[in-house]
């Protein structure tokens, strides 16, 4: 799997493959913010915060996926 998204999609392409683009996307959602914000919630909400940013975060990453999802499959032909 990592080599595939390492990899490009034939010997003439020149940008990304859909998996590295999705991969990227995906990534950029994850950052140090996320680090930061969890030190926060539970020092200001306690430990019961942990279980409300895990829901939002499962409703976040399914919202994230589809989005992608719809648009590498639905995007147009340049």
């Amino acid at each position: 799997t990592v080599g595939k998204l390492t990899r490009r999609a034939g010997k003439n392409s020149n940008g990304l493959s859909q998996m590295q683009a999705m991969s990227a996307a995906l990534a950029s959602i994850i950052g140090t913010g996320s680090i930061a914000g969890v030190a926060t919630a539970i020092f200001y909400g306690g430990p019961g915060a942990v279980f409300w940013m895990w829901v939002s975060a499962v409703l976040g990453m399914m919202t994230g996926f589809a989005e992608k999802t719809l648009a590498i499959r639905l995007r147009s032909a340049p």
